[in-house]
């Protein structure tokens, strides 16, 4: 059940992202989410810093 919510929440945020809707895009994250870069060694902590980077 568990794997089927997280498929259902994906795909929400992944519409949510095609047509320009930020806040039920990052919706999908939790308010001390945390999102790595390794490539760039980059490190976003928190809900907002998240949607705020993308919208920017």
């Amino acid at each position: 059940m568990e794997e089927q919510l997280i498929k259902e929440a994906l795909e929400l945020h992944w519409k949510a992202s095609d047509a320009g809707d930020f806040v039920t895009e990052h919706e999908i994250y939790d308010e001390d989410a945390v999102l790595d870069y390794p490539q760039s060694g980059e490190r976003i902590r928190g809900r907002s810093n998240i949607e705020s980077s993308r919208v920017a």
